[in-house]
């Protein structure tokens, strides 16, 4: 058993869905089905597969309100109403009038059914059985030919295949079928090598039959037909060539379910090490390896049935490892539920069936299992800390607050309170009282307590694997470190944040499959303008995992930033390929406004950035539906701060100028990050003066931050105040001499004002330290070295210039080569500067009429 796949290009959602339902996986299929609805939009075909799968799951009246909302859909109409009898046939109180209205509606839909709607109702006759019902629509379909002519007929006769192939033999006739099944895969592969050998010595084939093989158009490897062929072959028991047939497919798609199919196979031959090694690359493949929890519970079932402790340790385990990934922990419920069986009176069982619950996002669903756990035992301690963190994430804050002076008590009784309950005091300090200070205290008690008891446990130094990591418990580290993270931007908020990204760049070093771990890092990154190592966090991740939306869309945020206008289109298009509903995300709109901005269209921008404001916010969207959005986000301060800024720029261009300088950020929130945001607004708008002054009171608020400063000279350099800028920069520096950026600024000033030998004393001035790694570091340290050159060529002192030019050349070479793994326009900028600097020793040469140093450096 595995998780359901996301259809590939390469294969089609119907091989995926046909192979579930085979297997008897109903869940799988709507879950296939919903992860598809929520990617692609919406699609009446993979819309009624799941109500299918919800019928084969006995929720039949469920099943038959969406079902006759999606008989209105023309292409789906005739398998609609066909689905809708089959339901109410199924119901407890059979509805004969209802179901004698549907048989007259079967009439006229036929009629007027197009091939698509065909060809599905005998799929659908296929899976519920009513095998001679499906032979006549596909003959009907194929209209008398022998052969395939359409890519419709092609699929018909693959399904024609399938339903010959696994109708239960009752008679005769049934076995001739069964026998000459093989004959409709063999109409599809007219020309593979591979299969043609297979077929020719198949003698009981009918001579008609290898007459229409020749005749047939030939199809793309379709991954159910060679399943078909090798099914055929593995209940004929011709082994060799049911295993080629499975080997042909994996290259093609259907990886994993090839490779578990193959290893049955496999196992009926007795070859077990190839069995094993089968099974083991199925999960080693499988992005989520839900195969082997399905084993495991299996093995679990028939050697251990009546150990509900032992369901619940490996399903705690396996959960606190998840990384919240909503398929494993769907798969792993089934472990806790297991242990409910076993012992319905165990409340702990309960409470972690609602933790799992929680981590899913299905806040409500988890209440009512911590609720239940309480009806067992109401001093249950993890039910309340459970019930107390689900009401916050609802906005219940009142009713959390209240269950909290009940858990108090019960703490104090208790004695060293735990972790989760002083995250708990932590979220309540801010969600209640709006105090920064005691959540900041409570979330370093918080990490203390956990780090502590984890220590404790460890040096008993008899500890199960599972206890250990269910002890460790990564999720609740993440939660703090983004509870540290949301206070960047308040008061000394980034001292704060940068607790928050050692917590997670601790967790991912030692375990970099975390993946929505490594998702936050690289926000975080980004946040705080480190777009290098943001862009280096989401490469991991895409490498990991190409389909992932999310980082992708950063990829894009990272792009603008640099300019990079094309790459941030063609990744907003990446993350709206493998997941449609990015487009609710407050970095969607972000991007694609930027992006409408760059092409001149700024109506349309303005209009998607004013929908991104009035957008709601996740938190209040858990609390209308009782669970987290899939692919919506909180919108943060800096995705706030980004929307009023890029507002303020199209207002202006817009000449909407009294728009583009709304102060409303700066009152909501009076920080050192909204005041920066709000003096970029006024510097868009040319509103100079202003600028400086919003840029001065935040270095009032963060006096530490060099770059502010910088930032202020720059604008007195732009307004031709040039002893002021002068004076600005020698201040910042003499409190900040460490800070390369300033003495660059500073330095290119004196330069391009031919003060050179006050420019030579400003570079030289700079502190002794030892050689910086980073590569940010070096690309400051290069740019103020490229400096020295220009100082030296205005003294008239070449050879120096020579010198300098050469060591600048070395650092960059080093710098490109810490650059293998950066975006390819990256690279290519920083091989633009370092030609440029081999340009400038060539011209100094040239002067010099060096022919061959001239030639030497051209072959840079």
């Amino acid at each position: 058993m595995s998780a359901p796949a996301t259809a590939s290009t390469a294969m089609e959602p119907r091989v995926l869905i046909n192979y579930y339902i085979r297997k008897g996986w109903y869940d799988h299929v709507q879950r296939l089905c919903e992860g598809i609805l929520d990617k692609k939009g919406n699609d009446p075909v993979i819309t009624f597969w799941r109500c299918f799968g919800i019928v084969m799951e006995g929720s039949n009246s469920s099943a038959i309100r969406e079902l006759e909302s999606l008989k209105k859909k023309k292409e789906v109409e005739l398998p609609c109403i066909h689905a809708l009898i089959y339901a109410h046939n199924k119901c407890k109180n059979v509805d004969h009038e209802e179901i004698a209205q549907l048989e007259m509606q079967v009439v006229i839909a036929e009629e007027s059914a197009g091939d698509t709607a065909q060809l599905l109702s005998a799929n659908f006759f296929w899976h519920i059985k009513e095998y001679p019902k499906a032979r006549k629509i596909l003959e009907n379909l194929m209209g008398g030919r022998i052969a395939a002519a359409t890519p419709v007929q092609v699929k018909a006769t693959i399904l024609r295949g399938w339903i010959d192939l696994t109708a239960e033999p009752k008679t005769k006739r049934d076995l001739e079928l069964r026998d000459n099944s093989l004959s409709f895969f063999a109409d599809v592969k007219r020309y593979s090598p591979q299969l043609n050998s297979i077929i020719k010595p198949i003698e009981y084939c009918a001579s008609f039959v290898m007459k229409s093989f020749y005749l047939i158009l030939p199809s793309a490897n379709d991954p159910e037909q060679l399943m078909g062929v090798a099914k055929y072959y593995d209940i004929k028991r011709a082994y060799p060539k049911s295993l080629e047939c499975y080997d042909e497919v994996c290259p093609v798609s259907l990886d994993n379910e090839a490779l578990s199919e193959k290893a049955l196979v496999l196992l009926k031959t007795g070859e077990w090490d190839q069995c094993v090694d089968s099974a083991e690359r199925a999960l080693a493949n499988s992005s989520d390896g839900l195969g082997g929890c399905s084993e495991l519970m299996k093995a679990l079932l028939s050697t251990e049935p009546s150990n509900p402790q032992l369901f619940y340790d490996i399903g705690r385990c396996i959960a606190r490892i998840s990384d919240r990934n909503h398929e494993v922990l769907s798969c792993n419920l089934c472990f806790i539920d297991q242990a409910i069986k076993l012992s319905s009176e165990n409340g702990t069982f309960r409470a972690e069936r609602g933790y799992q619950r929680s981590l899913m996002g299905d806040f409500a669903e988890a209440i009512e299992s911590y609720k239940d756990a309480l009806k067992l035992d109401e001093s249950n301690e993890s039910a309340l800390h459970g019930l107390i963190y689900c009401q916050v994430k609802l906005g219940q804050v009142d009713d959390a607050a209240q269950q909290m002076e009940f858990l108090s008590v019960i703490q104090e009784s208790i004695g060293n309170a735990s972790a989760d309950f002083v995250l708990l005091q932590a979220m309540l300090s801010w969600h209640k009282d709006g105090d920064r200070a005691k959540q900041v205290k409570f979330l370093q008690k918080a990490v203390q307590c956990h780090m502590d008891k984890l220590k404790d446990v460890m040096q008993t130094g008899d500890v199960s694997t599972y206890d250990m990591m269910s002890l460790l418990n990564p999720q609740f580290l993440v939660e703090i470190a983004t509870e540290y993270i949301k206070l960047d931007g308040i008061d000394d908020g980034k001292s704060m944040a940068s607790r928050g990204v050692s917590i997670l760049e601790k967790l991912v070093n030692k375990s970099p499959g975390f993946i929505e771990a490594q998702v936050v890092l690289a926000n975080t990154k980004f946040c705080a303008n480190e777009f290098d190592d943001a862009y280096r966090v989401c490469n991991l991740i895409l490498k990991m995992n190409p389909l992932h939306a999310q980082a992708h869309l950063l990829v894009a945020r990272v792009s603008l930033e640099r300019e990079h206008f094309k790459a941030a289109s063609t990744s907003l298009d990446q993350a709206l390929s493998h997941d449609f509903s990015v487009r609710q995300s407050p970095s969607f709109h972000i991007i694609k406004a930027k992006l409408l901005e760059n092409d001149g269209n700024l109506k349309e921008a303005l209009a998607i950035l004013q929908n991104a404001m009035k957008a709601p916010t996740a938190t209040v969207a858990a609390a209308v539906k009782g669970k987290r959005p899939a692919a919506t986000a909180d919108m943060t301060l800096f995705d706030k701060a980004s929307i009023y800024i890029q507002m303020a720029t199209v207002q202006a261009q817009l000449n909407n100028v009294g728009e583009a300088t709304r102060l409303e950020l700066v009152r909501l929130n009076p920080t050192a990050d909204a005041l920066v945001r709000l003096a970029e607004a006024y510097l868009r708008i040319q509103q100079l003066n202003d600028a400086i002054e919003s840029y001065r009171s935040a270095l009032v608020l963060s006096p530490h931050d060099a770059s502010l400063a910088s930032r202020i000279g720059h604008i007195l350099v732009k307004k031709h105040d040039y002893i002021s800028a002068i004076e600005y920069y020698e201040t910042a520096l003499r409190a900040a001499p460490d800070q390369t950026p300033l003495r660059r600024d500073l330095a290119s000033l004196l330069t391009k004002l031919s003060h050179f030998d006050q420019a030579l004393r400003v570079v030289n001035a700079a502190p002794a330290a030892p050689a910086r790694t980073e590569i940010k570091d070096m690309q400051d340290d290069i740019e103020l070295q490229l400096i020295l050159p220009d100082i030296y060529n205005g003294l008239d002192r070449k050879d120096e210039c020579v010198t300098r030019l050469l060591k600048v050349i070395a650092l960059q070479k080093v710098v490109l080569d810490k650059l293998r793994d950066e975006q390819p326009d990256e690279i290519h900028r920083q091989t633009h500067h370092l030609a440029n600097t081999n340009f400038k020793l060539a011209q100094i040469y040239a002067e010099q009429n060096d022919a061959y140093d001239i030639s030497h450096v051209v072959t840079h």
